[in-house]
């Protein structure tokens, strides 16, 4: 009996226990690791899929659901904890810029934005103020959504602010100047409002000066939050 030679297929069902994997164009090389499939059950992959991590790298689902990928998730932009320079002018400076990357700022997202300011000297007040524009640097112009004068003794300050897109990705709100951080408070001056087209690159501008030379201003660490609408 002659022996026939089997060429290969386009299409391959291979059956593991009582379930079926179908493979669409046969590979030439035998794989080197091993693809299980449990009984009774499905793996359908229509895309080319590249899974990469370590050894014995898990995800679980829990009761079911859905993964997927997007660019809208909560996340860090910027975080610094090392200190940025200090500046002991009069005249407001730049010390530090988070560049937030187009399209970041969803329509209806925000940022959280929070600094550790620091100081040095005891002679006189020093301002500490951060600008969202769409200019890194900028120390004039955007949208001017923090701006605290601290005390000649201070050495250390925090805040955290929020900034908004109000349904419009050029359209931002902040609280007022003088409310300090996103607690309970109340003002009569009205909300900040800026106009920065967030479909382009923008920024966020860690700024300060002092009133007196002889004392310095910097920042010891900042961060930049995206939080997605819900």
């Amino acid at each position: 009996m002659k022996s026939r030679r089997l060429l290969p297929v386009s299409i391959a069902a291979v059956i593991l226990g009582a379930s079926i994997l179908v493979l669409a164009q046969n590979p030439v090389a035998r794989p080197a690791g091993t693809l299980v499939v449990a009984s009774g059950k499905t793996a359908t992959v229509s895309n080319t899929l590249t899974f990469t991590g370590t050894d014995s790298s898990s995800v679980v689902f829990g009761a079911g659901g859905t993964v997927s990928y997007t660019a809208t998730a909560r996340r860090m932009i910027c975080s610094l904890t090392t200190a940025t320079g200090t500046t002991n002018s009069a005249s407001e400076t730049n010390l530090a810029v988070c560049t937030i990357p187009a399209n970041t700022i969803t329509a209806n997202g925000r940022l959280e934005v929070t600094v550790w300011p620091k100081f040095t000297g005891v002679n006189n007040t020093k301002i500490y103020a951060v600008r969202f524009s769409g200019t890194s640097g900028d120390v004039s112009t955007g949208l001017l959504f923090f701006q605290v004068t601290a005390s000649a003794t201070a050495l250390a300050g925090a805040l955290q602010r929020s900034l908004w897109n109000t349904g419009a990705t050029n359209s931002q709100m902040s609280l007022p100047l003088g409310l300090i951080g996103d607690g309970n408070a109340s003002s009569s001056s009205a909300y900040l409002t800026g106009s920065i087209d967030t479909t382009a690159t923008s920024y966020i501008n860690f700024n300060g000066s002092t009133t007196n030379s002889s004392d310095t201003l910097g920042y010891a660490a900042y961060s930049v939050t995206f939080v997605p609408a819900i």
